[in-house]
């Protein structure tokens, strides 16, 4: 399974872990678009999304979007918004637990989510479309700018530079930092716990006053 979702005590938790480099494609966002419905009928106080060991997300499948043409890459785009909105407008405290390797989409989904714990290492957090020859949706860049913020949104999303961990957590994109990967997982559930706390339906309405839903691709 590519995605997998389980409730215990509370505490909802999303996992992608396609045994490779979890890229996302048209199946995987319709997946985990539905999982994260089932999250929601569910109810619980707080969700954390990790990825593999590794891997956190490496974005979206180039492969697809070679094989697309202009109208099928506005639809793709348009289902990944359906998928980040989902996280942004989830009625419960969000948690990222980042893995590992965090490429292009994969930073959006991170940027998403409301709070981010991360694994030190030798590893890239990389908004790295302009190497690529990809425009990047403004939607994008909105979602990146509520972490990265200016003046380092522009050096991230306009001139793809890649950011380590512990540069991100130094100018606030990440709020925590983990030493290995058990100390990862536990800080990403002490961080729910601790949100869990929290009043769900003042949370929940008070989010949706501040994330609201951003105008998909193209608009």
């Amino acid at each position: 399974m590519s995605i997998e979702f389980r409730i215990e005590n509370g505490i909802g938790e999303l996992t992608f872990d396609d045994g490779k480099a979890n890229a996302m494609d048209m199946q995987w966002w319709q997946l985990a678009i539905s999982l994260l419905n089932k999250a929601r009928a569910s109810k619980p106080k707080a969700l954390i999304i990790r990825g593999r060991e590794n891997i956190f997300c490496a974005g979206v499948n180039l492969k697809m979007i070679s094989s697309l043409n202009s109208a099928g890459i506005t639809d793709a785009m348009n289902l990944f918004n359906e998928f980040i909105n989902a996280i942004r407008t989830f009625p419960c405290p969000t948690i990222a637990e980042v893995t590992g390797s965090t490429i292009a989409g994969g930073c959006i989904v991170m940027c998403s989510c409301d709070y981010i714990v991360a694994l030190e290492g030798d590893y890239k957090i990389h908004l790295n479309e302009h190497n690529n020859g990809l425009p990047l949706p403004g939607w994008c860049v909105e979602v990146c700018a509520t972490r990265f913020s200016p003046p380092y949104i522009d050096s991230f999303a306009l001139l793809a530079q890649p950011f380590s961990p512990q540069m991100a957590h130094n100018i606030g994109a990440i709020n925590e930092l983990a030493s290995d990967v058990k100390t990862l997982g536990d800080k990403a559930y002490e961080a729910a716990q601790k949100f869990s706390k929290l009043n769900t339906s003042a949370f929940s309405l008070t989010k949706s006053r501040v994330k609201n839903i951003i105008e998909p691709y193209g608009q």
